[in-house]
């Protein structure tokens, strides 16, 4: 396996301290039944950086550090994380199956847990977990990842 260059590194960091800084300043946003977490706009640069992914999943991490759900939030949080960002980089040839990842993963995964430590419905959980991840991946995700592939394309 190819390890990543310095540069690599210092991204999957920025990446990691953007996503934790952002939903640590906005927890009314970022926790709970519905989550508008900003952070969530910088699921979709696994498309063009393999480095997003571990970046991500720290940032994830760190970020439901502030959880009021606890640990289960810290540990199924990153791993909903993890399949998410691998999925998009997995797909990333396919930007529509690439920005369904982590609205599927998160709308089904996370919503198990917060259903349950919020002693709700499971199925009453789903649809807004899944709208509030469909709104901040098609309304902030992705139009960045349009500037970012227009912006690496004219950088080649």
């Amino acid at each position: 396996m190819k390890s990543f260059s310095t540069v690599q590194l210092v991204r999957a960091a920025l990446i990691a301290a953007i996503y934790a800084i952002l939903a640590l300043s906005f927890p009314e946003f970022s926790y709970g039944i519905i989550q508008f977490r900003l952070s969530e706009a910088l699921v979709l640069l696994p498309l063009f950086f393999p480095e997003a992914i571990p970046g991500l999943i720290v940032g994830c991490f760190l970020a439901n550090l502030g959880s009021p759900f606890g640990i289960i939030d810290i540990l199924g949080g990153t791993l909903c994380t993890a399949a998410a960002a691998y999925l998009t980089y997995r797909f990333r040839h396919n930007t529509i199956i690439a920005a369904a990842a982590p609205i599927v993963i998160n709308g089904f995964g996370v919503s198990a847990y917060v259903a349950f430590l919020s002693q709700e419905m499971y199925f009453a959980v789903v649809p807004f977990i899944m709208l509030s991840e469909a709104v901040v991946v098609v309304v902030l995700a992705l139009p960045l990842a349009i500037l970012a592939a227009r912006s690496i394309r004219v950088s080649q």
